[in-house]
This record gives structure tokens, C-alpha cells and sequence, in this order.
């Protein structure tokens, strides 16, 4: 069986959810109820993680860790250590726009990856900028190309000063010239997120069902994204699956951003259509659980289709879109009570998103010492032929085609104690050429900087690879 888009977009949710979502957020689907309905306003609390990946990238997942930089960063993190400073060179260019002034402190580049770090700060001392600011429509180019995946993390605030300072990391393009001009762009950022807890909504699916006991319901034909698994996605995948007319139009008091356009039980499953306005509603989300008496998560299948029109809407980041409609599916577990099964919301919400054009380029020289390997590990349809170990992390390139059978990628790097080393980030990539020749490559960094001297063992999926110098 061949990666599929549909096996693409499965792997990212699975690896997404996984890291960036606490345990009960994997469950999160939308929202909704009658007119009297009052959600409660979110309040400042834990921040979503975001990434953003290339078509071409399998999946991509954002690990816990904190963030080596230049004498300059050193100050404003701490705790760093003086090899891992020493691997980034100074920068210290600023552009500033809307009376935000971003600031590139210090940068890193081994050829497959580079890490930034920059400060973005509220000049004019408006309380723009906050603890839960995050980039969102942004871009990282070199010698004129632009990298094919970047993503980005606030990892120390002054509120003093209202500065967050933020780890960037881009990926170089297969094949691409890292060069040594580089250039950052943001277009847009968000500022203020919070999130909810989980809570009841007080209705339970019986009440729901009956506000609508004969939905009227139209087939739909959708290319775009869903999230979701089971057998939910199978029968959207194969079109036998039907969705709600709209038969309602409720704007929750907490949800300004959000028309609640349809509820209903439809083949089993409750489904919840809702429409999103085109300020806050592109980023903004309401999510939807069904939980038992004793508060857990009920067990079943979800799935979210987007519909309605797609509008794209990012100046940088390729395929920043959103839908003016959603649909929302909760499958029911198996002999439910109707009447035991409570519905449950939580939000996700940003207090604004500034546009502006910020930019700054600068020479960026590859360095730090590269050890290397090669070997011939069979991972499923593809084989790992090479390795590349530098101080910013580790690239393991093959050929062959990455089956959605084959293992989950298990790469690790093993110091001189014994221990594994930690990683910020993982991503593998399945690409083709022109003469249908397939690649596979891995790229992990870690999450600072180290010295290659001290890596002992490198493995794949249990497999050594063995280094050559």
C-alpha cells in the first residue's frame, strides 16, 4: 500500500495529538447546544502548540525542551551551556512595523536545518504582546529560496518589557542550497492564547437529539481537510456518509466567532454544524467531547470535515486557509444511554492577530563539526543508506517508498553516559523525483546544541548505525 494523502493527513493527527495535546484534548471535537446554552469565558491558561509542515512532510512532532543561543539570548534564557552558545553566531538585526519591533538575536545553520532565535516586542508599550503570543504566518528563506518547513515557539517572556523571545527552526529543501544570505519574514502573529478546561454543557445527547428529531440531511463532496480516524473517516472517505441541512443559527455568548448552524443524531453519531466568522474565526476553535456520568471521555470514533468555501488568507506560509463551514461528528459507543452521555466543550481562543510585514536578513556561515555514517538498514518498503550527525541534530537519508505499514520511525542518539539525547523536534519526509526514484528522510534536532564528539551510538528503529570519524 502506497502513503497516501489520506495516510499523510492520518499520521500528522496521530503525531500531532499525540505531543502537542494534553490526554483529554485528543478527543476534542466542537461544540455547541440550544439557545440557552451559556458557555463560559475562556481564561489565560495552557497554550497550543502549532506547527506547520510541508504537503511533503509525513508527520511532525514538537518535543518538550528549552533553547541554546549567543551571549545575548544567554541572558534573557539562561541555564545555557557555553558550548551550545558558542554554536550560534550573533545577528542582532531588527524591523520594525505597527509599532512591533522584531529583533534577530543569534542563528545556527548545519546545511539541514537552521534555528533562530529573535525577540518580537511591543514598542510602543500597548500590551500587544504577551506569554501567548505565537508567529503564524511567517517564512524563513536562504540565498533566495525558501525553506520547506518552519515552525516556531515562545520560550521566555519580559513582561517589563513586553518581549517574548521565540526558538525558530526551518528545514532546508531536499537537495536545496543552504547558502549563507537568510532572510526572516512574519506577516501575521496572534497574541493572548488561552484555553479552557474541559466542562459540561448540561445537555445530554437525548436533549440534543430531540431539538432536532428528524434532521434534514444532504450528501457532500469534500477534497479538504479531516481529522479523525475509525470508521468515521472510511465512510467519509468513501462518501456514505451524510451531514446536517442547517436548521439552526445560535452565536454562543464565549463564542463570538462561531454560528452554531445545525445539531442532530445521524446514523448513529451526533453531528454538530457550525460556521466561523473571518476575524478570529480562522484560528479561534470550540471543541466537543461526550463524557459519562463520572466525567470521563467516552470511547468512540470522531471525526471533523471542513465544507463550505476555502479561503486562503496567508502571505508567506503556503496553504493558510480556513472553511466557512465545519461539521463535527461524535460516533456514539456501542448500547449507549442517550440520556447518560453529556455533552462537554472546551476552547481555544486568541485574543487578536496583528498583520504587518516584518523582515531581516543576514549572513549565516555553516559550521560546527559533522561526523558521518553509512550502513544499509531495511525499515520497512524503504532502506537508510546514510547519516549525518552535526551539533544542531541528525539526518538519516535512504531510498525506497515509505509504506503505511512500515514501523513507527524510532531514531535516537545515545551521549557518552549512556543516555539517549533529547530532541525539539522530528520529522520525516517522503518525497519522489521526476523519474519516480523515491527518497526518505529523517531530521531530528536536538534540543541543544551538543558536541558530535560525544555521541556514541546512533540507532533506527533498534538498528545501529555506525559512525565513520
Amino acid at each position: 500500500m502506497r502513503i497516501t494523502q489520506e495516510k499523510i493527513r492520518e499520521a500528522c493527527d496521530a503525531h500531532w495529538a499525540d505531543v502537542t495535546l494534553r490526554d483529554e484534548q485528543k478527543q476534542k471535537i466542537l461544540a455547541q447546544c440550544r439557545p440557552q446554552l451559556v458557555l463560559a469565558k475562556p481564561r489565560r491558561g495552557a497554550r497550543r502548540a502549532v506547527a506547520l509542515a510541508a504537503a511533503a512532510c509525513l508527520m511532525l512532532t514538537l518535543c518538550v525542551g528549552t533553547a541554546a543561543a549567543s551571549p545575548g539570548l544567554r541572558r534573557q534564557v539562561g541555564g545555557l551551556s557555553e558550548y551550545a552558545a558558542d554554536q550560534f553566531q550573533p545577528v542582532n538585526k531588527t524591523s520594525t512595523d505597527q509599532g512591533l519591533r522584531m529583533e534577530v538575536l543569534a542563528a545556527a545553520n548545519d546545511g539541514d536545518r537552521a534555528v533562530i532565535y529573535l525577540n518580537v516586542q511591543d514598542a510602543q508599550g500597548l500590551g500587544r504582546i504577551n506569554d501567548g503570543m505565537q508567529l503564524y504566518d511567517y517564512a524563513v528563506s536562504s540565498a533566495g529560496r525558501r525553506q520547506c518547513m518552519a515552525f516556531s515557539e515562545v520560550v521566555a517572556y519580559d513582561e517589563a518589557s513586553q518581549t517574548a523571545t521565540l526558538r525558530l527552526e526551518s528545514m532546508a529543501e531536499d537537495n536545496g542550497d543552504p547558502g549563507r544570505r537568510m532572510r526572516v519574514q512574519v506577516a501575521g502573529l496572534l497574541t493572548g492564547a488561552a484555553s479552557t478546561e474541559w466542562q459540561g454543557t448540561g445537555y445530554t445527547v437525548a436533549d440534543l437529539a430531540a431539538m432536532n428529531p428528524v434532521p434534514a440531511l444532504r450528501s457532500v463532496t469534500s477534497d479538504s481537510w479531516m481529522t479523525g480516524g475509525g470508521t468515521l473517516a472510511d465512510r467519509i472517505d468513501r462518501g456514505q456518509m451524510r451531514f446536517l441541512q442547517p436548521n439552526l443559527s445560535i452565536t454562543p455568548q464565549a463564542a463570538p466567532w462561531l454560528t452554531i448552524e445545525g445539531v442532530g443524531l445521524v446514523d448513529g453519531s451526533l453531528h454538530v454544524l457550525v460556521s466561523q466568522d473571518e476575524k478570529m474565526g480562522r484560528f479561534d476553535q470550540l471543541h466537543l467531547s461526550l463524557i459519562t456520568e463520572d466525567g470521563t471521555a467516552a470511547e468512540s470514533d470522531s471525526a471533523v470535515l471542513d465544507l463550505g468555501r476555502r479561503k486562503e488568507f496567508g502571505r508567506l506560509t503556503p496553504g493558510l486557509d480556513y472553511h466557512t463551514q465545519k461539521e463535527y461528528v461524535l460516533a456514539l459507543p456501542k448500547d449507549a444511554d442517550l440520556n447518560r452521555l453529556e455533552l462537554a466543550y472546551s476552547l481555544d481562543t486568541y485574543e487578536q492577530y496583528l498583520e504587518g510585514s516584518w523582515s531581516v536578513r543576514f549572513d549565516l556561515d555553516e559550521g560546527g563539526q559533522v561526523r558521518t555514517g553509512t550502513c544499509s538498514l531495511t525499515c520497512g518498503g524503504w532502506v537508510a543508506q546514510s547519516l549525518k550527525l552535526t551539533p544542531l541534530g541528525v539526518t538519516v537519508e535512504g531510498t525506497g517508498e515509505m509504506l503505511a505499514t512500515d514501523p513507527v520511525v524510532d531514531l535516537m542518539v545515545w551521549d557518552a553516559s549512556g543516555k539517549p539525547v533529547d530532541f525539539y523536534s522530528c520529522s520525516t519526509s517522503a518525497i519522489s523525483d521526476e523519474n519516480g526514484q523515491y527518497y526518505v528522510e529523517l531530521k531530528n534536532s536536538f534540543t541543544l546544541p551538543m558536541d558530535p564528539a560525544q555521541v556514541v551510538r546512533v540507532t533506527l528503529n533498534g538498528q545501529e548505525i555506525p559512525l565513520e570519524n
